[in-house]
């Protein structure tokens, strides 16, 4: 079964392209880490200041990353304008230079086309990969796994070729890493240690001039960033340390809590279905191969996913995007157990004896790889669906920005609490002149619109307003103000009759 290298790439692209692409902007904005990047990026873009990250047009002291992936997002909006694809843009280029670096990696140094495209295939077939605060989002994750991936695996082609241009790969790419989200990016470094005793390459590490002057390098750029934010926005890095160790690692935020095996079942019954068990027995039959190289990523493999995995469990905050980074390498693993079996399957001489022509590699790939596929195809084209009710009045706001504001009176959006995908949608539309803002339910108008989705307010609206419905989008529902109803004393007493 051999491969020209040009349809090799081309295969590569029509696996990846849909489960990347298809539908990426039709979800709204999420709450959390995608509305607060997408809120900052936009304050940046209307800003210019590169340096100090805003939410509120105030430095943000909650979410402490550096801004790597919000200058990505800033250059994708002044490209192709202010809208959701383009905030998501970078997150999933960040998935396709991945997929095609690793059968780069692989058919390049391994000469294997074929494990190449076995990997891919998993890596996009992989359902705590291809999702939400994946690479279907305009999260941190996507991005980071790129720099991860790129960084391992060129460290692995500096101890085994010993080119110095990999080491200074593998040193850029980290810095990127830990630029996009801090001590995060640096996560499979207790690996890569590991990984050097076991090649007896750590004298000569140390004994190399360039990682002092890499070492000098990481600082600059890194400990630089750091620092200069801390001369423009003072207390900075003490919440860095509140938010990214202390924070994070030893206390449970939020309820994200879990104990020392949540990722290893989350692994198993989830994030690498249906890829776990072969991704294992990878592993295994790639640490006894007879080619060293394959034995070597194998082992390195082994080494740098349970080290991460280690690090990860023992953090008190569990949340399943953290695993993110595994998966490309894991790909590897399983896409070795494939091309094994196939490679079996090959020259066995056994289907002699019964057909005329050696089908058994395409039927087991088919078995192996066809339904993943489907699957998850199925997961990417259909409509986006949401457990929070606000995603429903985003919806409503992406229409009126994407197709056009259609109603004759200016609209309110009313709710509760932080809704930062809403902000988002709330600070496009005052750009672009569209009646579109936030008001308090005490303060509504006869004649306007309000956009309302949560329960409890849209009974404080019919108790205490004459209203009609307008429209309804599941929980999103538009009113029309028709006046204050007179018996209404819940905003002001003097209004009791």
């Amino acid at each position: 079964m051999s491969i020209k290298p040009w349809i090799g790439h081309l295969i590569v692209m029509l696996i990846i392209i849909l489960p990347v692409f298809a539908h990426l902007d039709d979800g709204a904005i999420q709450l959390w880490d995608e509305g607060r990047l997408a809120n900052s990026a936009i304050e940046m873009y209307l800003t210019g200041d590169p340096l100090v990250v805003t939410y509120e047009y105030e430095p943000d002291m909650w979410s402490t990353k550096p801004p790597l992936l919000i200058w990505l997002q800033v250059l994708s909006l002044k490209v192709f304008g202010l809208n959701d694809l383009a905030l998501r843009l970078p997150t999933a280029l960040s998935a396709i230079f991945t997929c095609l670096f690793l059968y780069w990696f692989l058919t390049k140094k391994f000469n294997a086309p074929l494990l190449g495209i076995f990997a891919v295939i998993i890596l996009i077939t992989t359902p705590g990969y291809v999702t939400i605060h994946g690479i279907r989002t305009a999260d941190y994750d996507g991005t980071l796994t790129l720099f991860t991936t790129l960084y391992t695996l060129f460290f692995f082609l500096f101890l085994e070729e010993g080119r110095k241009k990999y080491f200074w790969l593998s040193i850029t790419f980290i810095i990127c890493a830990v630029l996009t989200k801090g001590i995060a990016g640096l996560l499979f470094f207790p690996g890569l240690i590991l990984y050097a005793i076991y090649k007896k390459k750590v004298v000569s590490l140390v004994k190399m001039p360039q990682l002092y002057l890499g070492l000098f390098t990481f600082l600059f750029f890194v400990v630089g960033y750091y620092l200069l934010r801390e001369q423009y926005n003072p207390g900075f890095i003490k919440a860095v340390m509140q938010n990214e160790v202390g924070g994070r690692f030893l206390d449970t935020i939020e309820g994200h809590k879990g104990d020392a095996m949540y990722y290893v079942r989350y692994l198993d019954e989830q994030g690498l279905t249906p890829w776990y068990l072969l991704c294992v027995l990878g592993i295994i039959f790639g640490s006894v191969s007879k080619i060293r190289l394959v034995r070597d990523i194998s082992v390195f493999v082994l080494i740098t996913c349970l080290s991460f995995l280690i690090v990860i469990s023992m953090g008190a905050t569990k949340l399943f995007w953290y695993v993110l980074p595994m998966y490309p390498l894991m790909a590897i693993s399983g896409g070795i157990f494939i091309h094994c079996i196939t490679l079996i399957l090959i020259k066995n001489e056994l289907w002699k004896l019964h057909i005329t022509r050696n089908v058994l590699p395409y039927v087991f790939l088919a078995l192996i790889c066809v339904n993943p596929y489907i699957e998850m195809l199925q997961y990417v084209l259909r409509a986006p669906s949401s457990d929070n009710k606000a995603d429903d009045a985003g919806i409503v706001l992406k229409k009126l920005l994407k197709e056009g504001y259609i109603y004759p009176t200016r609209m309110s959006v009313v709710f509760d609490g932080y809704q930062s995908g809403l902000d988002w949608y709330l600070k496009i539309s005052n750009l672009r002149n569209i009646p579109v803002t936030r008001a308090d339910l005490r303060s509504l108008d006869d004649d306007q619109l309000v956009l309302v989705f949560e329960d409890g307010l849209k009974k404080g609206i019919e108790e205490h307003y004459k209203v009609h419905v307008v429209s309804e989008n599941n929980a999103a529902t538009i009113y029309q103000i028709h006046g204050k109803k007179q018996q209404s004393c819940a905003f002001d007493s003097s209004a009791c009759l």
